[in-house]
């Protein structure tokens, strides 16, 4: 049985800038899916899709945005790059499902204080960091102060 993420609105792939389908079946295809389909097109497209300026998503990335200027459009991304990418994407696909885009971003760049008083686009250098963000969206979704 084949499970299909679609284009939708906020999908992770449209904010990326992708117009693919994946089989999301098991991990292994997600992993061959990013080795061949991100490139420095997907990350200029999130930057714009989530109003963000393209150096600070180089520094989530933990690349130089001068490292990615110099890149032509269509070059793929290496692969640890490719997939911070996707789950950065992830994150505003459920960011923007809960909150809605502005205030999605407003919340990155507020204080809060089930994170020690630290913003939480401030933890988006590390997965760790993504994963606890995802965790603070859940808790609010489901009415959780957070």
């Amino acid at each position: 049985m084949r499970i299909y993420l679609f284009m939708k609105k906020n999908s992770t792939l449209n904010i990326l800038g992708l117009n693919k389908t994946t089989d999301r079946k098991n991990k292994l295809n997600k992993l061959n899916f990013l080795n061949y389909s991100i490139s420095k097109r997907a990350f200029i497209t999130f930057s714009k899709n989530i109003s963000t300026p393209q150096s600070k998503v180089a520094e989530w990335l933990s690349v130089s945005l001068r490292t990615l200027q110099r890149y032509p459009e269509n070059k793929k991304l290496e692969p640890n790059v490719s997939e911070k990418l996707y789950t950065l994407a992830e994150l505003y696909s459920l960011g923007i499902e809960v909150m809605g885009k502005e205030k999605f971003n407003i919340w990155l760049d507020m204080e809060n204080k089930a994170i020690g008083n630290q913003k939480p686009s401030e933890l988006l250098n590390y997965y760790t960091g993504i994963q606890i963000v995802k965790d603070l969206l859940g808790r609010i979704e489901y009415g959780v102060y957070s």
